[in-house]
């Protein structure tokens, strides 16, 4: 939350990894043991998240949508 966000996105509950992918499939941000997701740099539109909250665990997939 917020989406959509002018570049920062919280995630509630415990966090082990965060990918955020462009609509290209290609990987534009990593971070581990983090509940911030901060695109402010990136161009808007719409981004695809997979967030893991333990280990090799399943990921959780959302839509993160960028707007100023």
């Amino acid at each position: 939350y917020p989406n959509p966000s002018d570049g920062i996105f919280q995630i509630d509950g415990q966090v082990f990894s965060v990918k955020v992918f462009d609509n290209l499939g290609r990987l534009v941000y990593h971070n581990k043991n983090t509940n911030e997701i901060d695109l402010t740099s990136f161009e808007l539109g719409v981004y695809h998240a997979e967030i893991q909250t333990v280990a090799n665990g399943p990921a959780t997939k959302v839509k993160l949508s960028l707007l100023r």
